[in-house]
């Protein structure tokens, strides 16, 4: 037993099971390292069974078990604990409702008295810190997102504008209409193609806040790339193999239709496909990418095409990638294109069906129309429309126009560069696109096809993570007109960093050619809201793709239309995940952030120990 001179604290959380925001990851390494150096003056440590620092220092407790300290860390970060009280130090900040602390691994050590209030202290100080994390992603989350900035930044996709850009059909704003769609990006008018791509199709008015598709779809990277993989093992856990595999299908499908698509209707969007690589650098990374490919075969079947997946390992990497310092790669099938240009021409073809697009007309409030009748009123600078039934294809700003959506759908501001390459890489321009993929986040980049405006140039976007509090301050923001020098820079400069002496000399009128910035939307859950609004008769709602909205809402439209249409729900269920329709219980979830990106550490070390 214990001597009453003794004392306890809580000495380090090793897991928690909210992983979705990786700063509680970083907290935890550097609470770790001073706890290492606080109990280095110790002769042993014992570790026990429950505790809490609010206790009497001096109460006895039955230990568990006896270890000597030594040099070998993993005898600390390996022994299992079961679950334990939390401090009364946090009750003020309800911890436990603010990160789902169960099945912990804690530890408790005993202390010399002398060195006892520095580990309460620290303890208390860490799990405030995580308290903090969690409440300021949830501020970030209650901001509104109001209606798109004047002004933006202008993409590399935008310079020279589209014809289509200050598109008015009518001079007059239509006062009454069978559909209205507010968004003309990739969603929005994939919907209104395929609604009037029926036989007696419905009359159809699009609206958009500013130049046609001016947002997050004319300001990404142009990269139409799966990676399921990276929530595959996810999806089976909280979805079981079925609804896994529609959800990978559906991205692989997306992918090719919408290159189909544009080779079919003859779109000149510089519609390319081939390979893709995602490199690692992170080893708990590597093996989750590992596992996650056997399972994808396992249950997909080796011949699937979305199957598709081979390893290199770090010298076939440099080799053939020309990246330095990875731990492998991983290649399987992508593509890209300007969805800029592939929307615009999709629109084309939308008004030759007699859709009427109205730019420059934002939506200030929509309303029930309440006489009987049904339908709705969108209110507009422009005036006043009154349609039957009304479409959302707003994503990150969808709160603005529908307020019990607020913080449902929360707006992440993304940056994306133009890069000239340097004079290290292939002439011809390199001949795939790529992810570099680190502990907590990536990057990805896609190189301009040959016979394309600046052919070989580098478009490389991410980065977020890397900025201070890894990016915290980008979620809830929705200003595009300006850019975050932090993250510019680090982009900038990661190209070089990535392929090292291969990178060779920038180029003479310099390495970065644009930046510029957009605005994604992302769910509590990860996926896609579609469908019509629970208890709104006749509001419908395709949103929250994720940041990977090129392999997604293209069918996704096709599935929304189908829903509006009323049509055969078996044939929809076949191939559309349950997973991606609205449901009143996936508005209760509270966001977290950004999911599929981190290994948790524990995972990490024992697979790498395994």
């Amino acid at each position: 037993m214990m001597e009453s001179t003794e004392a306890v604290a809580i000495v380090y959380s090793e897991y928690f099971s909210y992983h979705k925001h990786t700063s509680l990851f970083r907290a935890a390494n550097l609470f770790e390292e001073m706890i290492w150096t606080l109990l280095c003056t110790s002769p042993s440590l014992e570790v026990i069974s429950r505790g809490d620092v609010q206790k009497s220092c001096s109460e006895t407790r039955e230990p568990l078990k006896k270890i000597e300290l030594c040099e070998n860390r993993s005898l600390i970060r390996k022994e299992k604990v079961r679950e334990v009280g939390l401090s009364q130090h946090t009750s003020r900040c309800n911890p436990a409702s603010r990160w789902e602390a169960t099945a912990h691994q804690v530890i408790l050590a005993i202390a010399p008295p002398s060195r006892v209030l520095d580990v309460i202290f620290l303890s208390t100080f860490f799990l405030f810190e995580h308290c903090n994390i969690s409440a300021a992603m949830e501020e970030r989350a209650s901001i509104p997102p109001g209606l798109p900035r004047s002004n933006p930044t202008v993409s590399y996709w935008q310079d020279p504008p589209s014809h289509l850009a200050n598109h008015r059909t009518t001079i007059d704003l239509p006062k009454t209409t069978d559909i209205l769609i507010i968004g003309s990006g990739i969603t929005g008018s994939s919907i209104a193609y395929n609604i009037l791509n029926q036989p007696s199709p419905p009359s159809v008015l699009l609206l958009e806040a500013r130049t046609t598709c001016s947002g997050a779809t004319g300001r990404n990277g142009g990269h139409t790339k799966c990676a399921s993989y990276r929530e595959f093992l996810d999806n089976i856990r909280d979805l079981g193999e079925e609804e896994a595999a529609k959800i990978t299908r559906l991205q692989y499908n997306t992918m090719r239709a919408i290159h189909a698509f544009a080779r079919d209707h003859r779109i000149q969007c510089d519609s390319w496909q081939g390979d893709t690589v995602d490199v690692f650098y992170d080893q708990g990374q590597l093996d989750k990418a590992r596992k996650a490919v056997a399972e994808i075969k396992r249950v997909l079947g080796e011949k699937d095409p979305a199957a598709r997946y081979i390893f290199y390992d770090a010298e076939e990497t440099e080799r053939k990638l020309l990246l330095q310092g990875s731990l492998g790669s991983l290649q399987y099938e992508a593509g890209s294109l300007s969805a800029y240009k592939f929307v615009t021409g999709l629109l084309d073809l939308a008004l030759e069906q007699g859709l009427n697009l109205q730019s420059e007309t934002p939506v200030l409030k929509i309303a029930k129309i309440e006489d009987g009748q049904g339908g709705w009123i969108v209110q507009t600078p422009r005036g006043v429309a009154r349609a039957q039934k009304l479409i959302l294809a707003t994503n990150g700003y969808t709160a603005h126009l529908y307020r019990p959506l607020q913080g449902v759908i929360v707006p992440l501001r993304g940056h994306m560069t133009a890069q000239r390459p340097g004079s290290g890489l292939p002439k011809e321009g390199l001949d795939r696109t790529y992810s570099f993929i680190y502990d907590s986040n990536y990057e990805y980049m896609i190189p301009r096809p040959q016979g394309s405006k600046f052919a070989g140039d580098i478009m490389i976007g991410g980065g977020a993570a890397k900025a201070p509090n890894e990016g915290l301050l980008e979620w809830g923001e929705t200003d595009d007109t300006i850019i975050d020098d932090f993250i510019r820079n680090y982009l900038e400069d990661c190209t070089k960093m990535y392929f090292g002496t291969n990178w060779g000399e920038d180029d003479p009128e310099g390495r970065l050619r644009k930046a510029w910035t957009g605005v994604m939307g992302y769910s509590a859950d990860g996926f896609p809201l579609t469908g019509q609004v629970p208890n709104e008769d006749e509001l419908y709602l395709a949103a929250s793709f994720q940041g990977n909205g090129m392999v997604l809402c293209f069918e996704v439209a096709r599935a929304l239309v189908a829903m509006v249409n009323e049509e055969d729900e078996q044939e929809l269920n076949r191939w559309f995940p349950k997973a991606f329709r609205m449901a009143s219980e996936r508005t209760k979830h509270k966001f977290r952030g950004k999911l599929h990106s981190k290994v948790a550490p524990m995972d990490s070390e024992l697979k790498s120990q395994g």
